[in-house]
């Protein structure tokens, strides 16, 4: 059986919050968007074979948040 999980190197977690996490956010998951979420994403990511820290995944998308509330402005 072939092993298609993505090892750590090879995966792109900005790109992979971007789309997949960040983009299907709506106003009221990106207005309640905290720590524990990012867990729950972190641990959805090691179910899959990657490990990330939460607080990363946290600021990544807390940073895709600032951005878009300062182009709006």
């Amino acid at each position: 059986m072939k092993n298609t999980m993505l090892s750590n190197q090879d995966f792109d977690l900005p790109g992979f919050l971007l789309g997949e996490v960040y983009g299907n956010m709506n106003d009221e998951d990106i207005a309640h968007w905290c720590v524990d979420d990012a867990d729950d994403v972190a641990h959805d990511l090691w179910l899959d074979g990657i490990e990330a820290d939460a607080m990363d995944i946290y600021e990544i998308v807390a940073e895709f948040i600032a951005q878009d509330a300062a182009e709006a402005e």
